[in-house]
């Protein structure tokens, strides 16, 4: 989940990376996959240490949630867009077919089509795989309830379909790539239609 990058910071001599290597030092055949992650994580050493685990699915759910600073800072989000590019630049660099899947809230307080074209933007040059789009609704007793600046939900609906589009348009490119190529697969268990 969102906080793995606070693995052992209670436990002296292990972080989320040594634990990673321990894991794949285990003999057998498995695959490690890291979800929901704040793109904090990605710092240089970390990335070097999990490179070359053998273990490590090469995909990574980045928790992304809007391509503008300005808005993850009104969600109180650690980190900003810049890290979140920073961090997917490295994982390219450093691991061959990497993926990447992401959440991505549209239409939260306070933002503008500025702020939105900025999420677009960072969609587009990430070539994420999928993601996982919302539409912002208020939440009770949250503080962003009461934030002054509420979007419209003709404007969420609008801007939720342009959003749309650039993923589909990412992952159908993705997915045309893999066209005649056999891969192994976890089946996870039967498809709700069949």
């Amino acid at each position: 989940g969102i906080e793995t990058a606070s693995y052992g910071k209670d436990i002296e001599g292990i972080d989320l990376g040594r634990l990673l290597k321990l894991v794949d030092a285990i003999a057998g055949d498995c695959k490690i996959r890291l979800g929901s992650l704040d793109p904090s994580l990605f710092k240089e050493k970390f990335v070097n240490e999990i490179k070359d685990l053998a273990s490590l699915a090469p995909h990574f759910h980045i928790s992304l949630q809007s391509g503008s600073s300005k808005v993850l800072a009104l969600m109180r989000r650690k980190y900003n867009a810049d890290m979140a590019r920073e961090a997917m630049k490295r994982l390219r660099d450093a691991i061959p077919n990497v993926m990447f899947t992401t959440d991505i809230i549209v239409g939260f307080p306070g933002e503008t089509e500025e702020d939105f074209e900025k999420t677009l933007e960072l969609c587009e040059k990430a070539k994420f795989d999928s993601a996982f789009t919302f539409i912002y609704s208020v939440r009770k007793g949250t503080p962003a309830e009461k934030y002054e600046d509420q979007i419209p939900e003709d404007v969420k609906h609008e801007r939720f379909g342009r959003l749309v589009d650039v993923i589909n348009r990412s992952a159908a490119e993705k997915n045309a790539a893999m066209k005649g190529k056999v891969c192994l697969v976890l089946v996870e268990g039967k498809s709700k239609n069949g």
